[in-house]
C-alpha cells in the first residue's frame, strides 16, 4: 500500500460507526445476541440471512476479478446458514423473504459485477465478515438456549471460524489494508457497507414486527 494513503479498514470502521452502534443496538438484535427469543425467531432470521448472503455472495464470486480482495473459500458464508437450517429441518426451497430483506435483495441485484461499483459487493462482505466477531459469542447463549450441541450444528453461521477467528479477522484485516483502493472503489465500499448496517437493521425491525408479541413478553 503507497504510504500516502491511509488504510482501508480503519476508514470503514469510522464511517460506518453509528450504523454498526444502531443495529448493534437494535431490540430485535439485542434479544438474538441475547438468545431471549424463540427458537422459531432464531430459525427465521437464519432463513432471511441465508436469502441475503445467496444473493450477495453469487454476485461476489462473479465480480472477483474486479474487486480485488480475493475472497477465500471460508469466507463464503452460504454453505454455514444451509446446514443450519438443515440442522432445524427448515425447506430453504420456501423461504418467503420478508420486505425489507426484498429490498435489500434488489439492491444486491443492481451492483455491477465490473468497474469501480462492483466494491459495493466487498463492502456488504465487509459488514458480515466484520460480524463474526461478536456472533461468536452470541453462539455459546444461543447454544444453551435452544439445547444445541457444542459441535456447532445450529450455530455454525454465528460461529464459523471457532478458535480461528481472530486468525481469519486478522487476514481479511490486512488484505484489505494492504490494498491501494483508488478513491472511487473506497467511496464504493464505504457507500454499501454503511447501506449494509442500515439494511439489516430493517430486517430486523421486520423480524421483530413478526414476534413482536413475544418480544413485549
Amino acid at each position: 500500500m503507497s504510504n500516502d494513503i491511509s488504510p482501508i479498514m480503519p476508514v470503514l470502521k469510522e464511517a460506518t460507526a453509528a450504523q454498526h452502534n444502531a443495529t448493534e443496538e437494535n431490540s430485535f438484535n439485542t434479544q438474538l445476541m441475547g438468545a431471549k427469543l424463540p427458537q422459531a425467531a432464531y430459525v427465521e432470521t437464519l432463513a432471511q440471512l441465508l436469502l441475503i448472503h445467496r444473493a450477495y455472495e453469487a454476485r461476489l464470486r462473479m465480480a472477483q476479478p474486479a474487486i480485488a480482495y480475493p475472497v477465500p473459500d471460508h469466507e463464503f458464508q452460504t454453505p454455514y446458514l444451509e446446514a443450519d437450517l438443515a440442522h432445524f429441518e427448515r425447506d430453504t426451497t420456501a423461504i418467503e423473504p420478508l420486505p425489507a430483506t426484498q429490498a435489500f435483495l434488489d439492491y444486491i441485484a443492481a451492483i455491477p459485477t465490473d468497474g469501480d461499483d462492483a466494491l459495493r459487493l466487498l463492502g456488504v462482505h465487509y459488514v458480515f465478515e466484520g460480524s463474526n466477531n461478536g456472533s461468536k459469542w452470541a453462539a455459546k447463549s444461543i447454544r444453551e438456549a435452544y439445547n444445541l450441541p457444542e459441535t456447532g450444528e445450529g450455530t455454525r453461521y454465528f460461529d464459523p471460524y471457532g478458535a480461528k477467528q481472530a486468525k481469519h479477522w486478522k487476514a481479511f484485516k490486512d488484505t484489505m489494508n494492504e490494498i491501494d483502493f483508488n478513491d472511487a472503489q473506497r467511496q464504493a465500499l464505504v457507500d454499501a457497507a454503511v447501506h449494509t448496517f442500515d439494511a439489516i437493521g430493517l430486517v430486523h425491525r421486520d423480524l421483530g414486527e413478526r414476534f413482536a408479541a413475544v418480544m413485549k413478553g
